[in-house]
């Protein structure tokens, strides 16, 4: 439920549900939940703007999280809440090699994370994509393609790859528009255009806003590859946000 609710940016009730799940795993003990839930409670806040509680989370959740999977996604959760804080470019580089330790230590079996899998998966493509999103964030264009092209490669051999696939191609897309190359950044965008209106989820719309702005900043304005591209990115979101739920 608190994933739906993240899905359709609807925060209040999204928050209250992780919160709710992160209860229930107390009162029955299961540390795979606890962490999960304090994981997706960091996601929250970082989304909502407040990088500093996701990272309280994040800590929270790291003193009950067992090695492997656990560990790798709390931090490159928190990874990504450093990559909004300025002039912590060496934080986020500590996390992301945590999490890489963590990841490559992975002894597997979780009943939660591999067993059960799906959403509470975490496999090699989802790790590549999260790494890519912080990297992309303190501007390391450079290591969010890297990143992004490994998330997009692993995709079809990972049992959890149909949940990176398309925000890693739109962080391949802002990436290469980074660096400039607008034909590249159009490519990237391929496959995110035949996401069925149900199907657009937060996470998309809200990275392709960003490279919206980007697309209207003055690095771009003259050019008339990049505001046809803008007026595409503007209809795609529009669309979507034509099934939100009501606030109220």
């Amino acid at each position: 439920m608190s994933v739906a609710s993240f899905d359709l940016a609807v925060w209040d009730a999204a928050e209250e549900q992780a919160r709710a799940a992160h209860v229930y795993a107390e009162l029955v003990g299961h540390s795979g939940l606890r962490t999960w839930a304090r994981g997706t409670q960091a996601l929250i806040a970082y989304w909502t703007g407040h990088p500093r509680q996701a990272i309280v989370h994040v800590e929270s959740g790291l003193d009950e999280a067992a090695t492997g999977a656990a560990q790798a996604r709390l931090r490159c959760i928190e990874a990504r809440a450093w990559s909004y804080l300025g002039g912590e470019r060496r934080r986020v580089t500590d996390a992301l090699q945590a999490a890489d330790d963590a990841h490559s230590t992975d002894p597997g079996g979780d009943d939660l994370y591999d067993e059960i899998g799906g959403e509470f998966g975490w496999g090699p493509s989802r790790h590549a994509a999260c790494a890519g999103t912080a990297l992309l964030a303190i501007g390391n264009a450079m290591g969010a393609v890297t990143h992004a092209r490994t998330a997009l490669e692993r995709s079809p051999s990972d049992p959890f790859g149909n949940l990176v696939t398309e925000r890693a191609h739109i962080d391949l897309a802002a990436a290469e528009l980074a660096l400039g190359d607008l034909d590249a950044t159009e490519d990237s965008l391929q496959t995110v255009w035949g996401v069925p209106v149900p199907q657009r989820r937060h996470s998309l719309t809200d990275r392709l806003a960003q490279m919206g702005r980007v697309l209207s900043s003055n690095d771009w304005r003259s050019e008339r590859q990049a505001a046809d591209l803008r007026d595409r990115i503007e209809a795609f979101n529009t669309e979507a946000e034509a099934r939100a739920l009501p606030t109220a």
